[in-house]
């Protein structure tokens, strides 16, 4: 069934029109005594069959037509309740429940109605707390599993999809308030994790805090007024001041690519938030130190894995692999663009002009373009750029994220146009003066060349796997 539905409008439209869907919503509903009865294996694969067929009727590959359809009937239908009850449920196996929290964020995506329902869902704790409140919590406890974070995450995009009053009511947790009231918000646990000691819940805060303010310039704003006591007895700062101190503090580099995604989100069409970026001390001569060095200075972007060969001779010691990974050398340079592109010249000394001939002459326009061209590049934009939902089998896979990357694409041409720049093609034509359809077939060369450089590296990947694998039988 799941084959006869995926990527197919007319079989899709059929199943929605047979009334196949109200159907399904019965076998999400679980039976009081479950804790009791436990999840027999056959179950636990029946409910994943279940949960990818919900999801395949509102995948976001599919016309929007088609998900809103089917995403209204699901909530008529109750099966949105069930799935939410199933998220709120104890004794659920950890497998089950990240999917569950998957199919629930695919479910409400885009949908105002699904969103208010879930945004009104409570956890049955003591004092009651918002499901989304329970849920991030689970993001940012580095003790939680991997996948489970992730899926918390993607969850949390979903119901921040095209939906404002989301937005700016996660921001509302931020600002200063005369209720006085001490429950937790999403607002307190995203600045928690943003500026905690473990790397993960950096980047996912980091990316989550990102997501309320695309498309929403008002939210931009507002978030400028978010102020944040550092040391006891010192002057409050604002959170984008604490932002760019951290970045240029931490040595992690998924908690330098998470705050580098969110400044370019904050500080894209935000003249104001460029303003105040620009008056941190330091955050100007970091970008340009980073841009400049040359490629994995200081070991930045190497990433060491280790082998998972260990249980065949438990006692032998882990050896780390090390291989290089996506630098922030190239987000450094596109935040360097942004403080361009969308200055006010309100900061005297980094008006449009002094940060273009800073760029010019501290950095070189040939080295800026080709580190700001770095990033399209890479694999892993490649793999972002695909799909909102993070697709990861390991944390050293968290890098960048599907709507930076959209940004990205967006805004790295109006950056070389900001810094008057024309690259050249190896012809001599300027990228910029070409054509639609010029440019329509440069992009396919472009995604040509980036799918044989993945294939060559997997290739490579491969080959290093079989070396250590004869060497470990040797040894």
């Amino acid at each position: 069934m799941l084959n006869l539905l995926k990527n197919n409008t007319s079989n899709i439209n059929f199943f929605k029109e047979g009334s196949y869907i109200q159907k399904l919503s019965p076998m999400f509903v679980l039976p009081p005594n479950l804790e009791e009865v436990g999840w027999s294996p056959q179950k636990v694969s029946n409910f994943h069959c279940l949960l990818q067929l919900i999801r395949t009727l509102v995948s976001p590959n599919n016309p929007i037509q088609i998900i809103t359809a089917c995403q209204k009937t699901m909530r008529n239908t109750n099966l949105l309740e069930a799935l939410c009850n199933i998220l709120m449920a104890s004794g659920v196996p950890a497998d089950i429940l990240t999917e569950t929290i998957n199919t629930v964020g695919e479910v409400i995506r885009g949908n105002l109605t699904n969103q208010e329902y879930f945004a009104n869902v409570l956890a049955p704790s003591n004092p009651p707390r918002p499901a989304i409140v329970v849920l991030l919590m689970s993001m940012v406890n580095e003790k939680q599993p991997f996948a489970l974070r992730c899926a918390v995450l993607y969850c949390f995009e979903c119901f921040l999809f095209k939906n404002e009053i989301g937005q700016e009511l996660v921001i509302q947790t931020l600002l200063p308030s005369n209720t006085g009231g001490t429950s937790l918000t999403t607002g307190q646990l995203l600045c928690s994790g943003l500026f905690s000691n473990d790397h993960l819940s950096n980047w996912f805060s980091a990316v989550a805090l990102s997501h309320c303010l695309i498309e929403n310039p008002a939210q931009k704003e507002q978030l400028l007024r978010v102020l944040l006591a550092t040391n006891l007895g010192a002057q409050p700062v604002s959170l984008l001041h604490q932002c760019a101190v951290f970045l240029q503090h931490t040595s992690k580099l998924q908690a330098k690519l998470g705050i580098l995604m969110l400044l370019a989100n904050w500080m894209a069409y935000c003249p104001q938030a460029v303003k105040i970026f620009l008056n941190v001390p330091g955050a100007m001569a970091f970008l340009t130190a980073q841009t400049s060095a040359s490629e994995y200075d200081n070991n930045e972007g190497v990433v060491a894995v280790y082998n998972d060969s260990s249980w065949k001779n438990p006692s032998r010691t882990k050896r780390p692999v090390y291989y290089y990974t996506l630098s922030p050398q190239g987000l450094c340079a596109f935040i360097m663009g942004l403080c361009v592109a969308f200055n006010d010249n309100s900061v005297q000394n980094y008006s449009k002009e002094n940060l273009s001939q800073l760029i010019e002459k501290r950095v070189g326009i040939e080295t800026y373009c080709k580190k700001l061209g770095e990033i399209s590049r890479h694999e892993v934009y490649a793999k972002a750029a695909k799909q909102p939902q993070i697709k990861a089998r390991h944390s050293g896979e968290l890098l960048l994220e599907f709507e930076f990357c959209k940004l990205f694409k967006a805004l790295e041409g109006v950056i070389v146009q900001a810094l008057g720049v024309q690259r050249d093609l190896s012809n001599g034509i300027s990228e910029l003066s070409l054509s639609e359809h010029e440019n329509a077939l440069l992009l396919q060369y472009k995604d040509l060349i980036r799918d044989q450089d993945k294939k060559l590296q997997e290739l490579q990947r491969n080959f290093n796997s079989l070396q250590r694998e004869k060497g470990e039988s040797e040894y």
